[in-house]
């Protein structure tokens, strides 16, 4: 059974450390002093803070803790270890923060409150994320509605979001509704960039017949991988080489310059690509979050047979309903 590297370890760890740190800035020098309202239970708890002065990070660490015993009983989730650091310690962090510090607001403009405070909370789920943790919340509702009641993800996202909203709408009129909408656009998109990192690859496709030539000086010249394959073109009928390879957005010009270098005629294909895992990019054991010590990579693969096998069987039962009935 493979073991993550210590390094990796630590790695997590910190990403969980700043993850919380950071969502608990966001609320505290951002969001709550500016009454912006973020999706989700930190939203809920902002609303409530609002209207009752009950601690935000008191209210998050409450509902999380109900929907984490929910999503055991109802859903049969191994622990979530790293779900539960973050949410607790992110609690814990918000609360010392606003009622022990009493940090001041990083600003009264609540436009600027609601970009820093969006980047920061983007950032800090992402690096939750990226660890293999989630920030808890409404994830944690939506896949019990996925799993129970199966409710698609992008239904129960739409409707845990609208509640809050609404009780958005209620309390601080349509004004605080569009200023919550931005928080959640522009954290979502910072979500992303963390996840998947910035724009800086390009994935190449080179249809030539000197594919097989272009492939190997890519390899020796470029130090990249290619790989060619075989193909046919649909409108003269011949065969030709298709080649593609990844590389740095940087490295681009020098790699035209060698397929013209091959066939000034080749066909290029350039895509953006947000990520790309393999050999001499990120490793992808690196990037894969999978805590051995709650399941087993066999366990994993077992249980991903297992649906795969009950997805054949409903396929089956649903081809053979059409027979039966006649």
């Amino acid at each position: 059974m493979p073991k993550k590297s210590k390094s990796l370890e630590l790695r997590d760890f910190l990403y969980l450390l700043m993850s919380s740190a950071l969502l608990a800035f966001a609320v505290a020098a951002f969001s709550a002093p500016n009454n912006i309202v973020p999706t989700g239970v930190t939203g809920l708890a902002t609303l409530i803070y609002a209207s009752f002065g009950i601690p935000i990070g008191m209210t998050v660490l409450i509902v999380n803790v109900f929907l984490i015993f929910a999503q055991t009983k109802l859903v049969g989730a191994k622990t979530a270890k790293k779900t539960i650091f973050v949410i607790v310690l992110s609690s814990i962090m918000t609360d010392f923060l606003m009622k022990v510090v009493q940090i001041p607001a990083a600003t009264n403009d609540i436009n600027l409150a609601t970009l820093y405070g969006s980047v920061l909370t983007g950032l800090g789920i992402g690096l939750a994320f990226k660890a293999g943790g989630t920030t808890g919340g409404t994830d944690i509702i939506n896949q019990i509605l996925q799993v129970k009641a199966k409710v698609p993800l992008s239904y129960s996202m739409l409707l845990s979001n609208s509640v809050v909203l609404a009780f958005t709408g209620f309390k601080f009129g349509m004004s605080g509704v569009l200023y919550s909408l931005i928080y959640l656009f522009i954290s979502s998109k910072i979500l992303d960039v963390t996840i998947e990192g910035m724009t800086v690859f390009r994935t190449v496709f080179v249809i030539s017949n000197e594919a097989e030539r272009i492939g190997t000086a890519i390899v020796e010249e470029l130090r990249r991988g290619a790989t060619c394959l075989d193909g046919r073109g649909i409108y003269s009928g011949k065969n030709v080489g298709f080649l593609v390879t990844a590389i740095k957005k940087g490295e681009l010009p020098a790699l035209q310059t060698l397929i013209y270098s091959f066939d000034p005629k080749a066909f290029v294909i350039v895509n953006e690509s947000r990520q790309v895992l393999g050999t001499g990019f990120s490793k992808l054991q690196d990037e894969v979050r999978f805590n051995f010590d709650e399941v087993s990579l066999a366990e994993y693969q077992a249980m991903r047979a297992q649906k795969e096998e009950q997805k054949e069987q409903t396929s089956k039962q649903e081809s053979e309903k059409p027979l039966l009935n006649h």
